[in-house]
């Protein structure tokens, strides 16, 4: 199940997914170049960035059934799973910008001497 929380990079709110989720997502973002090649021979007028946009509908197709959300574009599903972000903050509960963040800049919170914020996980209720 999706967690919303906030995408540093995204700059919004949106679900975010765990690995085990996002794992369908992956697979189809890892052939992608050969895909927009391929997407280029058959459409032969087409654009890099019109392959870009359109070799990844699958993945695409997939974060929005799971979601409830579209994203504009494939390279932003590089920005929904929730592991390549720090736990919450205890303070504002945005989330690190990253797992080995020590300073959580919505708001400035710092973790103790020696601490990282380690992965984010869905809280379990």
């Amino acid at each position: 199940m999706p967690f919303l929380t906030y995408s540093w990079k995204l700059k919004r709110t949106l679900p975010m997914l765990s690995d085990e989720e996002f794992a369908p997502i992956h697979s189809a973002l890892q052939n992608r170049i050969e895909r927009m090649k391929e997407y280029c021979r058959t459409h032969a007028r087409a654009s890099l960035a019109e392959a870009a946009q359109h070799c990844c509908d699958d993945a695409l197709d997939y974060y929005e059934k799971i979601s409830g959300v579209r994203l504009a574009h494939p390279d932003q599903l590089d920005w929904v799973r929730l592991s390549q972000y720090g736990r919450l903050c205890p303070s504002c509960e945005k989330p690190l910008r990253t797992p080995r963040a020590k300073l959580c800049v919505a708001c400035g919170f710092e973790l103790p001497e020696g601490q990282i914020a380690g992965a984010a996980t869905p809280p379990t209720s």
